[in-house]
């Protein structure tokens, strides 16, 4: 009944047993109509004099096991955009911090540009679809990198890059979000701002990294006339901020 890659490790773990087993791993069973089970299997040794038999007893536990995936899975991602949420960013945050890397660590802001005319006109279940896209549209071109939605219109994104893979991808978020997004047959237009900041400190102080690119590289950005992105360097040190055309910053890269 197990699945294939548990087969073995259950046939170690009954193998001489000698004494009564209380289920605590719960296991992965497929059942004759091909259903994957998540079950609790509780042993029983009985001796029939020289011989040893073991009385097992399953119980299903799937729907307790899905619950729980499920609740952990809202504890950590957006309802509406199915993107990790802000405690989710956080921890991948300080987790990146941990672990360390070459790389600068970078921040992205992204502020969406025109998005409150389209709950003001169209309502919020238009802008509710409009989020949603957006969403789609910023994880299509984060090609794997962390991207959060922190609530409301405010996104996040957290990763490692050096150089001008830093502000590419900014580059790619702007042209993509650019493109009209339709919602029941009309044509919405928006567009996206982005702060970013980035610290090749071994370990970058993670909030003042994520305030650099939100309150000041973001407003650069938007002081500047919007759907563009602005860059704030060495966080930590001097929070010099540096604002940079895409094109500088692929000339000096």
């Amino acid at each position: 009944m197990h699945v294939e890659d548990e087969k073995e490790h259950f046939g170690a773990a009954i193998d001489g047993l000698d004494d009564h087993c209380n289920a605590r791993t719960v296991w992965l069973q497929q059942s004759s109509a091909g259903t994957l089970l998540h079950v609790l299997i509780y042993v029983r040794v009985i001796y029939e004099g020289a011989a040893k038999r073991l009385l097992l007893s399953v119980a299903d536990v799937s729907d307790r096991v899905n619950a729980e995936r499920e609740a952990n899975r809202l504890a950590y991602h957006d309802g509406l955009t199915g993107l990790p949420n802000r405690m989710l960013f956080y921890k991948c945050l300080e987790e990146a911090i941990e672990t360390g890397g070459n790389d600068e660590l970078v921040i992205y802001c992204p502020d969406l540009d025109g998005f409150k005319p389209v709950n003001d006109t169209f309502g919020h279940a238009a802008g509710d679809e409009v989020l949603k896209e957006v969403a789609e549209r910023l994880q299509k071109e984060a090609q794997g990198r962390m991207v959060a939605r922190l609530g409301g219109d405010e996104f996040a994104f957290v990763f490692r890059a050096q150089g001008v893979a830093i502000s590419n991808l900014a580059g790619r978020c702007i042209a993509a979000l650019n493109a009209p997004i339709e919602i029941k047959g009309l044509p919405i237009k928006i567009g996206v701002s982005i702060g970013i900041a980035s610290s090749s400190l071994e370990k970058p102080d993670g909030e003042a990294l994520v305030q650099a690119a939100d309150r000041r590289a973001l407003y650069a950005a938007e002081a500047a006339g919007r759907g563009t992105w602005k860059l704030a360097t060495d966080v930590n040190t001097d929070m010099v901020e540096e604002s940079l055309s895409f094109e500088r910053l692929q000339s000096t890269g």
